[in-house]
């Protein structure tokens, strides 16, 4: 069950961070300094701030769970990325182009205009399409995880019985627009 909790957790976070990435041209300017390694991999503090800005709103947790919450899935979109790439699991032109042409039915626009609104966001065209492989290695491996694993109808209303307060999002919403993470540290 707690793995069907993170995975489920990470697959949303792949989502949000999705998201953030094609609507607000991140990683544009990457900084120097870095909060976690993983494997050689550096994942920066531009990087952390741009999924936390994408992922607080999402959750009624206090900053501190935030901050953890964040970090800890970039560490594991990182790890699931390298899983990905073991397993020898590649993404065709194909499957990125439907999801570019999803994105730009999303907003309204063919796949060109799309692509020139991002590049105007400052998302060259390969950056776009590394975010989206990479997204889309991550939900893959997710799914040869998670393949198999069936949720029950009772440990669905046992989850729910037992987050009901942290589901319930209205009363606890956090406002993100205050949220200095400038404490973040350079290394972890």
């Amino acid at each position: 069950m707690k793995l069907k909790k993170i995975s489920y957790g990470l697959g949303i976070f792949v989502v949000l961070i999705l998201v953030g990435v094609l609507m607000k041209g991140v990683f544009e300017k990457q900084s120097n300094d870095f909060v976690a390694k993983v494997n050689g991999h550096e994942i920066t503090l531009e990087e952390y701030r741009q999924a936390y800005v994408v992922f607080v709103p999402q959750t009624p947790q206090t900053e501190e769970q935030n901050k953890q919450t964040v970090l800890n899935n970039l560490i594991n979109y990182q790890l699931f990325l390298e899983d990905a790439k073991k397993r020898g699991i590649v993404i065709s032109e194909k499957e990125l182009y439907a999801v570019l042409e999803n994105l730009s039915l999303q907003k309204g626009m063919n796949i060109s205009s799309f692509i020139q609104t991002n590049n105007q966001s400052g998302q060259d065209y390969e950056t776009l399409k590394t975010r989206i492989e990479e997204n889309l290695l991550v939900n893959k491996v997710l799914e040869i995880i998670l393949q198999g694993t069936k949720i029950s109808k009772e440990e669905v209303k046992k989850y729910y019985e037992e987050n009901t307060a942290k589901l319930d999002r209205k009363s606890t919403r956090l406002n993100s627009s205050h949220t200095d993470i400038s404490r973040m540290p350079s290394s972890a």
